[in-house]
């Protein structure tokens, strides 16, 4: 299946088999502004207000439910690396009673430009990390690439 691309905006990937998306972010604009990109990419979102309902909306389905997380790192309550460590917890020990699962792909969104953000998200647990503002072509090749790492597996 090739991927295609939105009308006016060529660089926009348009995913052939609808995806299902966690995405936390705590921001309502930012909320929007992320779902009205994922929809035009065929990626059904569901949006976690803070870390702890991004948790409870991954324990609370089935492991394979989600195709990706998207997960903003500085949120109240519970940020996204707490969240990450907890989902990545809950990941592990779902892989010691079922070796047939497999890890999800977390993203980091971040507004932190330091030069050592990937690393530090790397250590985290992350897959890899999008700054902000988002660039949503680049969005959209980073979930491409791991959506295809993850069906590989």
């Amino acid at each position: 299946h090739a991927i295609a691309t939105v009308a006016g905006r060529p660089n926009l990937m348009v995913f052939p088999e609808k995806l299902r998306v966690l995405c936390a972010e705590d921001n309502p604009v930012n909320q929007k502004v992320v779902m009205k990109h994922l929809q035009k990419m065929n990626i059904n979102a569901d949006i976690a207000c803070d870390g702890h309902q991004a948790i409870k909306f991954y324990k609370g389905n089935n492991p394979d439910y989600y195709d990706i997380i998207l997960m903003d790192l500085a949120m109240p309550l519970c940020d996204g690396f707490e969240a990450t460590k907890a989902i990545r917890a809950a990941e592990q020990s779902l892989l010691e009673q079922d070796p047939s699962v497999r890890k999800i792909p977390i993203i980091a969104l971040t507004a932190n430009v330091m030069p050592d953000i990937h690393e530090t998200c790397v250590q985290a647990g992350f897959d890899g990390y999008v700054s902000k503002p988002i660039n949503y072509p680049t969005l959209g090749q980073v979930i491409n690439k791991h959506i295809q790492k993850r069906k590989s597996k």
